[in-house]
């Protein structure tokens, strides 16, 4: 003898076994941000929006949960995720934001643009201390970029300042290589490519 099972209660079945929905975990993120779930739920709402919103989505619940200070209270490893999500997150607005620049020779959003390079990186600076994770590589990559956006943007003056206040050697003399070979255009370029 088989039993049949109506399709109703397999579905229903396979709901509950996929976990909370988005509003479930928002209204325990927002409403109730001391429960034990909230800091999960935080979590996997983060990443569920990563995987299906667009970036400026996941922003702007990462700077919603960072402005909630009953969610944040005594869960550092949440403040570390969170502030390396808002860091990254604006460096890659700020990359965007120069690709689409470049691509319509746009010196005034290309000054934006390097702006945002500059913004990413004091930010990543101020969370560094408290983020478990290396977010001042992250700060040297983006004042590094600044430095060649500032170049590509035709001020020199601020690209140089930008690129030696990058503390990685290596940056600084891809910089340095940089601004010889493309900006300076000097006579002696080449010997840096011999080197």
């Amino acid at each position: 003898m088989t039993v049949r099972i109506p399709l109703v209660i397999v579905l229903a079945a396979s709901v509950a076994r996929a976990g909370p929905t988005e509003g479930e975990m928002i209204d325990e993120i927002t409403i109730h941000p001391r429960s034990e779930r909230a800091e999960q739920y935080a979590i996997l709402f983060i990443a569920r929006i990563n995987q299906t919103g667009t970036l400026d989505e996941v922003t702007g619940w990462v700077d919603r949960m960072l402005a909630m200070p009953r969610l944040l209270y005594g869960r550092p490893k949440l403040v570390s995720h969170l502030q390396n999500l808002q860091v990254r997150g604006r460096y890659q607005r700020a990359r965007i934001a120069e690709a689409e620049a470049t691509r319509a020779k746009d010196a005034v959003a290309l000054h934006a643009a390097c702006d945002a390079f500059l913004a990413s990186a004091a930010l990543a600076r101020q969370h560094a201390p408290t983020s478990e994770l290396r977010l001042t590589a992250l700060a040297d990559e983006a004042t590094y970029n600044a430095g060649i956006c500032y170049l590509a943007a035709g001020d020199p003056v601020a690209g140089l300042r930008h690129l030696s206040v990058v503390a990685s050697d290596e940056l600084a003399w891809l910089g340095w290589r940089r601004i010889v070979t493309t900006v300076v255009r000097a006579p002696y370029a080449w010997l840096i490519d011999r080197t």
